[in-house]
């Protein structure tokens, strides 16, 4: 079971608060528990998987958890990716055409620092799995599936996600260098092996959300690395082969991100995004247009804090999932936060969520 009680969600234009809609908030972990992923079964279940750890960084495992009433509850979670000594984290995760859940995630050691990526496939929605490395690029060093992101998949069927990298000698990439190399991954197998495809806007790019819209462009939603940072980027596949991209343009400003898109219909999308920036915590943001422009004059807020900038501005990387009830359910994780949503949080990382009418969300806006 899981704590949960009544809330509301406050929609943001730019004079302030404008709207609020009913939720349901959800405390999905207690005293652990950050970067959650979501992920929608065939039969309505919703199942979770996140790093099950009290910090940001350190020793860590990866914990799956699921509900199978709408997010409302959650049972107790089990570990499934682990390392003595390691500090294993960052997955992405994505269900195949056949069943099969594909997963990608990283080892990650301090001191010498070093990564591992490695690819997993479970047969049987997520109780076991098979994981073996991730071969790296000639010249490459790998850093990281998109943490928490959603490996999409495609109408042919084919699964697609990125990973970011480091160019350069062992001691350069121990340096933690801010020059990634974001590669395009495809899977055309289930998720058992996975093909990598060149660069992406190499340089400047870290985690990156795929998805394709109903005009059939493929659409890469990037955390930009070296420009901007925080902000979140749209690019167009020209050539519908992930071959050409156009170029990148802000469509987030400077402190939101990374991104997860849902579409609620074949034109809307919800692009949920962190608060990297004063109150902080999880925002959306919605297109009408098939996911290229957004509306800025219709914040959605989640969640926020009210943080001193320095410790407790941890908090985002939301996840959502549609589901077919009318309804969609949105996760994130807040870290010592002040005020909580829930008492006796305060101190400890956790994972929270809320569940929302999606046609009071498209009402308010």
């Amino acid at each position: 079971m899981s704590s949960k009680h009544a809330g509301k969600i406050g929609i943001y234009g730019f004079m302030g608060l404008k709207n609020e809609i009913p939720c349901t908030r959800v405390l999905m972990t207690e005293k652990r528990g950050t970067f959650p992923s979501l992920t929608l079964m065939p039969d309505g279940e919703i199942i979770s998987m996140y790093r099950g750890e009290n910090n940001h960084v350190g020793e860590g495992t990866l914990l799956l958890s699921r509900s199978r009433d709408g997010g409302l509850n959650w049972n107790d979670p089990v570990t499934v990716f682990s390392k003595p000594g390691m500090d294993v984290r960052n997955q992405c995760i994505g269900l195949a055409k056949n069943g099969n859940l594909a997963c990608l995630y990283t080892e990650r050691i301090s001191e010498p620092r070093s990564w591992k990526v490695f690819q997993a496939v479970s047969e049987d929605q997520g109780k076991t799995w098979e994981s073996k490395e991730l071969p790296e690029p000639n010249g490459y060093h790998w850093i990281s599936p998109y943490t928490h992101g959603n490996i999409l998949q495609r109408r042919n069927g084919d699964l697609l996600t990125s990973c970011f990298s480091m160019k350069g000698t062992t001691e350069y990439v121990q340096q933690e260098a801010k020059e990634y190399y974001s590669f395009i991954l495809i899977s055309k197998d289930n998720g058992y092996t996975w093909e990598i495809r060149g660069e992406a806007l190499q340089g400047w790019t870290d985690e990156v959300d795929f998805t394709e819209n109903n005009c059939g462009d493929l659409l890469a939603y990037i955390r930009g690395g070296g420009r901007f940072f925080g902000a979140i980027w749209l690019s167009y596949d020209l050539e519908r082969s992930t071959k050409g991209w156009s170029e990148p343009r802000m469509v987030a400003f400077d402190g939101l991100s990374p991104a997860i898109s849902s579409w609620i219909t074949n034109e809307d999308m919800l692009l949920t995004v962190g608060c990297r920036q004063y109150p902080y915590g999880a925002r959306g943001i919605v297109s009408h247009d098939s996911g290229y422009d957004f509306s800025w004059d219709s914040q959605i807020v989640f969640s926020d804090t009210d943080g001193d900038g320095k410790t407790r501005y941890d908090n985002g990387y939301p996840s959502t999932v549609i589901l077919p009830d009318g309804y969609a359910f949105t996760a994130w994780y807040r870290s010592k936060s002040i005020p909580s949503n829930f008492e006796g949080t305060e101190d400890y990382y956790c994972a929270e969520g809320c569940r929302y009418k999606i046609e009071d969300l498209m009402n308010a806006l």
